[in-house]
């Protein structure tokens, strides 16, 4: 049989498209804590659904961009979960990888988050921060508490996604809200991914250097010398009057001490 287009029923298409935004406006539909059924679904884990939901709308961008209470996108429940499947196909539209929630996280902030409630959760998050950063995620966004996606690795304590960011150029002397770094209060995630001897020798010394709590005993340190040596000149005032007229400026005996 030969169906051509006078053979099909007038208005077809017209019905198909009216019951595509019907399901459209279903699957916006938000219950009380904020969510939809397609979050639900996102966050419990039920990817065929997921994925039949997908299908079922004319705009998959506007479905996976739509944000919870906490401006939280399908992206970021993906990769919070750990769930490159999903992450997988929403990246194949153009959706937007640096969407923040209300704490500025992205949703490589999200993939870099270890769980220690659900391991499998963990299995494929190298390969969420990996999707992400090839789609054009920054691997150096901050946060609200000016946190990158390496803090909040490092805070989590795992050697393995820092090992991951670091891969990608992640910054490890990027500071927050508190001026600390990556290194600081956070050191065993970071050693575990050095191999070489040399290399931990050097992210040591530019640790030291730029520490927080070094500056600040370096400013004591040197604010206390500099108090020891205007009592020094006060004291030794005749010494000073010989040294100058020798040519020696405070400057040049300041260095001694």
């Amino acid at each position: 049989m030969v169906v051509t287009v006078s053979s099909i029923p007038q208005g077809t298409s017209s019905r198909k498209t009216e019951n595509e935004d019907k399901i459209s406006k279903m699957l916006k539909i938000k219950n009380n804590n904020g969510l939809t059924a397609f979050h639900e679904a996102i966050e419990s884990g039920h990817n065929e659904i997921v994925l039949q939901m997908l299908k079922k709308v004319i705009d998959r961008v506007q479905l996976i961009e739509e944000p919870d209470q906490q401006l939280r996108t399908s992206l970021h429940m993906a990769a919070f979960k750990g769930n490159s499947v999903l992450l997988k196909e929403f990246l194949q539209y153009e959706v937007n990888v640096h969407a923040c929630d209300v704490n500025d996280h992205t949703p490589l902030h999200e993939a870099a988050r270890w769980s220690d409630s659900d391991e499998k959760e963990n299995d494929h998050r190298n390969e969420c921060i990996d999707l992400l950063i090839q789609k054009g995620a920054k691997i150096n966004a901050l946060n609200i508490r000016r946190e990158s996606p390496l803090h909040v690795a490092c805070r989590y304590g795992s050697s393995s996604l820092v090992k991951s960011l670091m891969k990608h150029g992640a910054d490890i002397l990027l500071t927050n809200i508190q001026n600390y770094n990556c290194l600081e209060g956070h050191y065993d995630p970071i050693i575990h991914t050095i191999d070489d001897d040399v290399t931990r020798y050097a992210f040591a010394v530019t640790n030291i250097i730029n520490s927080q709590l070094i500056a600040q005993l370096y400013g004591s340190v040197e604010s206390d010398m500099n108090k020891l040596f205007n009592q020094w000149i006060q004291q030794h005032n005749d010494y000073m009057i010989q040294l100058e007229q020798y040519g020696i400026d405070h400057q040049q005996i300041s260095q001694v001490f």
